[in-house]
């Protein structure tokens, strides 16, 4: 049987990286799985990276890649990784909850007296979800327990 000779193209020939796109393996030596995923294994600028790839065909992949590489090549790893794959997500913001509720009242939805009720106990539940525990003066606030009567003799 006559050897197969292989074709050399250029790094950038999307051909020369339809080869060196990959299904990643993991799990254990006898019982390995592949990922449904391509990667691509690439060396630059002294640093060798295994990157996950967009695509579900192995083309769509080498396309990835080739593109992946040019970034990485013009730009370094951490300028390229971010071009390629786009800005983050902004982080969102801490809401607290009574920024919460402020935002739910503004809305009309709820009739007021409902939403003091609703307010409360939500609070109630946040405060023993975090543990949260008021000071001992505070509790004149507390008209469940009787705080309320307690704090108006002093």
């Amino acid at each position: 049987m006559a050897k197969k000779k292989l074709t050399k193209f250029s790094i950038n020939d999307v051909r020369y990286w339809d080869a060196r796109v990959y299904h990643p393996r993991y799990g254990g030596a006898k019982s390995h799985k592949e990922a449904a995923t391509f990667a691509v294994r690439i060396q630059a600028h002294g640093e060798r990276r295994n990157v996950s790839l967009p695509g579900t065909t192995k083309r769509k992949a080498a396309e990835s890649a080739m593109k992946l590489y040019k970034l990485v090549d013009m730009h370094g790893w951490e300028r390229g990784l971010s071009e390629f794959r786009g800005e983050a997500p902004k982080p969102r913001n801490a809401l607290t909850l009574g920024e919460y509720l402020t935002e739910v009242a503004t809305t009309g939805e709820i009739i007021p007296r409902t939403l003091r009720t609703y307010a409360t106990k939500v609070r109630r539940i946040a405060a023993d979800l975090g543990k949260v525990r008021l000071p001992e003066n505070m509790n004149k606030y507390d008209h469940v327990n009787g705080g309320a009567q307690a704090g108006s003799l002093h």
